[in-house]
């Protein structure tokens, strides 16, 4: 079974709402659940995850290897920080 991750739109924030006689108030800043969140950083990195397993056969690596070995060790950075900077909110394998 594949799992399909989301992406954080706009439509995803939340509001808390009081609801009132008189009026619809309401309050505080805008939330995003955090499922909502994990989500769209597992889809993220689900991403660029496939694009580095399709690397080498998308391009001529020997032809420009140094240009391919950067982008590819930049994918790779990307994935850590990316990790590091969401790790509560990510089930990392």
């Amino acid at each position: 079974m594949t799992e399909k991750f989301e992406p954080l739109m706009k439509e995803k924030f939340r509001f808390l709402r009081i609801e009132s006689k008189e009026e619809n108030v309401i309050l505080g800043s805008p939330f995003v659940y955090l499922s909502d969140i994990e989500s769209a950083v597992q889809g993220l990195l689900k991403e660029i995850e496939e694009e580095m397993n399709n690397y080498k056969q998308k391009f001529d690596w020997e032809e420009h290897k140094e240009f391919y070995e950067g982008v590819w060790h930049g994918l790779v950075i990307s994935c850590g920080l990316i990790k590091k900077w969401f790790a509560d909110v990510i089930e990392d394998e």
